[in-house]
């Protein structure tokens, strides 16, 4: 999904890390049906702690979610989560945990044959961004899924906070954000943008690094 992302991110001689999260792309394949969310963020943090110095941590959607937690605990020099879930202020435990594994065709995605398929999802990409689309799909957890139904309450950010949030995706919009809470430092907002536009629009992604770069600069060093 960073394949964009982080070719521009070398070419301004900024190093970056793309993880596998337990169960996704290359990593061991594993029985996700009872993986936390909070086991996510494990993942992160212990990738984090084999660095010298204090990274910044993105993430876009669940993962989005996953790096707001992370960088909740501590340890790194800044946040960057595309299109997070909206923060909770309570818990709902009303909403039961489920268990299984929530694959992508049953959402309606087609994980083989002609990727241009997925294009009315995903509005805006081209052929090649949604042939990578398409390469990321895998099936979910279910528990994982409902504890971000019933609520996850951030308490503080130790860190600086940038959220950046696509104007096409209406689910996004209707809830107040981290900024409208006064948790992220800065907001984003690309009008023009899908939800998957965000990382795999090439066009996205030449209006969005700037500023991204510019924030990172500013709020967590030259050298992040």
């Amino acid at each position: 999904m960073w394949t964009y992302w982080q070719r521009e991110f070398a070419e301004h001689g900024r190093a970056s890390y793309a993880i596998d999260l337990r169960g996704h792309g290359a990593s061991d394949p594993l029985d996700l049906s009872r993986t936390s969310i909070w086991d996510y963020v494990d993942d992160v943090a212990n990738l984090s702690s084999q660095f010298k110095g204090s990274p910044v941590v993105m993430g876009w959607s669940m993962r989005g979610h996953v790096a707001v937690l992370a960088a909740a605990r501590g340890g790194f020099s800044a946040c960057v989560a595309f299109d997070p879930d909206p923060p909770a202020a309570t818990v709902d435990d009303s909403v039961a945990l489920d268990y299984g594994v929530q694959q992508p065709q049953e959402i309606g995605y087609a994980v083989e044959g002609d990727p241009a398929l997925l294009g009315a999802s995903m509005p805006g990409l081209d052929l090649e961004e949604l042939r990578i689309a398409q390469s990321s799909l895998c099936g979910e957890s279910l528990m994982m899924a409902s504890e971000r139904k019933r609520g996850i309450v951030v308490e503080t950010m130790p860190c600086p906070l940038l959220e950046v949030i696509g104007g096409y995706d209406d689910d996004y919009l209707d809830e107040p954000g981290y900024h409208d809470i006064g948790m992220a430092d800065h907001q984003i907002m690309v009008s023009e943008s899908s939800h998957w536009g965000l990382v795999l629009d090439r066009r996205v992604l030449a209006q969005l690094m700037p500023q991204v770069l510019e924030w990172l600069s500013v709020t967590a060093g030259p050298d992040s």
